[in-house]
């Protein structure tokens, strides 16, 4: 073999050795010590809280649940966490987070998720709007000053506004949607009636009144006042009182009840207001009273006047806080004394004595706090008395008492 077969040999085996030496590293198993880190443990909620506007009754509007992680990252949680709420006459909630509003009141909406639960207080009232306008005369367009409007049926059936101003000028505030009929009136016109809808937003309604021009009507309303007790009465029962219209036929006229607690009705259910024309006996009835003795009247109106009659019902309470003292003994011989009384400023009373030989000297009556003055006479008897002094609203059956007791001459 010669040299340089020789060399390309060697050449040879000493790639394939080469490779061979590679491939057995390659090959091997490192005994040398891992260097890697252990694995970090997952992430946990930490709390969870809710966001989002409070729907309107009557619509809808999404809420979302975020979860905080003890890494300090947060998470959109919505789909995936409970919905609940504490009152599904106020609001509901579904699955998704999707609130509604159902009612005036108040509730809890809850969301829970991986063991953690947030709530959010929920107050809703029912979103009320504005009717406003002017009144004015149908032929000159002259702004018709101390008019007044008022809602004759529907959810805000009763309510009137203050009289309009100068300029003809009415607003009626605090009014839920609705479509309703209401009326404008003012004295020496004709009233007129309009159909109005409130949907979402306030409404503008110019009225346009007529003068009147049905000479030769004249009323007459009877009785002066009406009086009822503190049960009062209504269409399940109990009293009622009537009010005659005295006219001729054609004359029309209006009946408006002026509180909440009284109704009116000319044949028909019992409501705030009644119209007609001619001869009439408006029946009026009123709720149980369970508060103090109160007053109202019912307004009747025609197209040249009217007239208020007055309204009284008793209460089961008396609007006197308290009187000091409440008690008072004398010897055979009399005297006199004070009574403190305390009421509230507006709160109108009287005090009477029941009894010959008490006499209110001073203070018979007031308005807030005041005081009573009176005397108890000599008692000539041997057999001893006794007598009580009443405070309450004039009118009124229910009362505070101060007690005079008197011994008897020896």
């Amino acid at each position: 073999m010669g040299p340089e077969q020789l060399v390309r040999l060697f050449w040879r085996i000493g790639v394939a050795g080469c490779l061979a030496a590679l491939l057995s590293a390659c090959g091997s198993k490192s005994t040398a010590p891992s260097t890697g880190s252990p694995s970090t443990p997952s992430a946990t909620v930490t709390a969870v809280t809710i966001s989002g506007p409070l729907p309107e009754i009557g619509a809808t509007t999404q809420l979302t649940a975020t979860a905080a992680l003890s890494d300090g990252s947060k998470q959109d949680v919505t789909a995936q966490a409970s919905w609940q709420t504490s009152n599904a006459g106020v609001i509901t909630v579904s699955d998704r987070g999707v609130a509604r509003g159902v009612g005036a009141g108040e509730a809890d909406v809850s969301a829970s998720y991986s063991g953690s639960t947030g709530s959010q207080h929920v107050r809703l009232a029912f979103r009320t709007f504005t009717l406003a306008g002017t009144i004015s005369e149908v032929t000159t367009g002259r702004p018709i000053g101390r008019s007044q409007v008022e809602i004759l049926d529907g959810k805000n059936a009763g309510k009137r506004s203050a009289e309009s101003d100068d300029n003809g000028r009415y607003s009626l505030q605090g009014l839920l949607a609705d479509t309703f009929k209401f009326r404008a009136r003012a004295n020496g016109y004709d009233f007129a009636d309009r159909i109005i809808t409130i949907v979402d937003a306030d409404v503008r309604a110019d009225m346009a009144l007529r003068p009147s021009t049905g000479p030769g009507c004249v009323f007459s309303v009877t009785p002066a006042t009406l009086s009822f007790s503190k049960t009062g009465g209504s269409d399940a029962g109990g009293s009622s009182a009537s009010i005659s219209i005295g006219t001729t036929a054609g004359c029309a006229w209006s009946a408006t009840a002026d509180a909440s607690w009284i109704f009116v009705s000319n044949g028909g259910p019992y409501t705030q207001s009644v119209s007609g024309s001619g001869t009439a006996s408006i029946t009026a009835a009123v709720n149980p009273n369970t508060g103090v003795f109160r007053r109202t009247s019912v307004k009747i109106r025609w197209a040249t006047g009217g007239t208020d009659v007055p309204v009284t019902q008793n209460g089961s309470i008396t609007c006197v806080s308290s009187i000091a003292p409440d008690h008072q003994d004398f010897g055979a011989g009399g005297g006199s004394g004070t009574i403190a009384v305390t009421a509230p400023t507006d709160c109108s009373w009287a005090a009477n004595a029941f009894g010959a030989f008490i006499a209110i000297t001073g203070g018979a009556g007031g308005t807030g706090n005041g005081t009573v003055s009176y005397t108890v006479a000599p008692n000539s008897s041997t057999v001893g008395r006794s007598g009580e002094i009443g405070i309450a609203e004039p009118g009124s059956t229910t009362r505070k008492s101060f007690t005079v007791t008197q011994t008897g001459t020896p």
